[in-house]
């Protein structure tokens, strides 16, 4: 799979982000329109953001209870710079699968990213983190994501 199109290249975490939406669109379970779920992933492939959010939304009200579609809509808000409406749907999506790896790291950065300069948040968003890296000590996102929080706090300590 190429990632060279738009600004993936440039972008690690939006790579990582494309990549995880890539893998798990393809395993859509089949409550989830694939049509629209498609269209959304066509969309947020092309930096296209309010366009998939809005897909997302109108799949959302045949399927109100989704972890991947919440998982979905918290990218496309991360990639919207709406932080805190990406720790909701990330945290919407661990409500319902508590298991996650990539749910904790994701809900983590965008906690994180909703206050960077609140050292409560950091905690919150480290505790996250962890629990990703429990479940999956590999877990690539998690790993990624912590060493950006220690890089922007200054605390390699940790």
């Amino acid at each position: 799979m190429s990632l060279a199109f738009g600004g993936w290249r440039r972008a690690p975490v939006a790579s990582a982000l494309f990549c995880g939406w890539m893998v798990v669109c393809s395993s859509a379970r089949a409550d989830l329109d694939r049509d629209k779920l498609a269209d959304a992933h066509r969309d947020y492939g092309a930096n296209r953001f309010e366009q998939a959010l809005k897909t997302l939304l109108d799949i959302q009200i045949d399927t109100p209870t989704s972890a991947l579609l919440d998982y979905h809509l918290g990218n496309v808000y991360y990639r919207m710079e709406r932080y805190e409406d990406a720790t909701q749907a990330f945290q919407r999506a661990l409500e319902i699968d508590p298991d996650s790896p990539d749910y904790h790291a994701y809900l983590g950065w965008a906690t994180f990213l909703s206050n960077p300069s609140d050292p409560t948040i950091h905690l919150d968003a480290v505790g996250h983190l962890d629990q990703a890296l429990a479940i999956n000590p590999d877990e690539l996102s998690a790993l990624v994501f912590y060493g950006k929080v220690c890089a922007r706090t200054e605390n390699h300590t940790n």
